[in-house]
């Protein structure tokens, strides 16, 4: 679980700066340790992380999650019992105009916050990169337990994707799908070719 300070200022993804983060115990209890007078991102990331074991299990669970944002005074605050609800995998697929598969586009995946607050709490996942077979793929990263590519989420979900980079057959642009997850999904990203190929340099999503 994660505390995250977010920029605010309407622009997409936002900026983030992470304040702290921990390991729930047995019970699914946690403290964040932030300073008094701020607003923060609570984040839940499936796996146990600062102890290096398995990352984002396939176990119905989502892999990212916005679980509240917060406004922390003077003697901190109690967030009370949260309920993980179920994760259903999520494919994106990224293919040029032909409909052949793209190998090392950039896929970034966000969680907001299911409430009516007028700026809900944002959580990202970022970057997968996609493998031959066009698919973002989260097999690759380090200690990640699972043999197919895809993650779990649920609910409000915003898909970014960026082009290989460095690629001048592609425009250079963000391709942003915005969906609400509640079943097992697959999403296609066609990736707008250049008239002419462009002098492109390397970009990093949210850079």
């Amino acid at each position: 679980v994660s505390a995250f300070v977010r920029d605010t200022g309407g622009v997409f993804p936002p900026r983030v700066s992470l304040v702290d983060d921990t390991v729930a115990d047995e019970g699914g209890n946690f403290t964040l340790e932030v300073p008094a007078n701020g607003t923060y991102d609570i984040v839940h990331y499936q796996g146990d992380i600062p102890s290096e074991q398995s990352l984002f299990p396939r176990d119905g669970i989502p892999d990212v999650l916005a679980v509240e944002r917060v406004t922390v005074g003077e003697s901190g605050t109690t967030i009370g019992e949260r309920t993980l609800p179920e994760g259903h995998d999520l494919n994106v697929s990224v293919v040029d105009e032909s409909g052949t598969p793209v190998e090392g586009a950039q896929v970034a995946y966000f969680h907001t916050e299911n409430d009516s607050q007028d700026r809900p709490a944002l959580a990202g996942l970022d970057t997968l990169p996609t493998n031959a077979n066009g698919l973002a793929d989260i097999s690759g990263m380090e200690n990640v337990t699972r043999d197919r590519p895809g993650i779990e989420v649920t609910g409000n979900v915003t898909v970014l994707v960026v082009p290989p980079m460095g690629d001048g057959r592609f425009v250079s642009r963000d391709y942003v799908r915005t969906l609400t997850v509640t079943e097992d999904d697959r999403i296609t990203v066609t990736l707008q070719e250049a008239d002419e190929p462009e002098l492109v340099g390397e970009r990093t999503i949210g850079g």
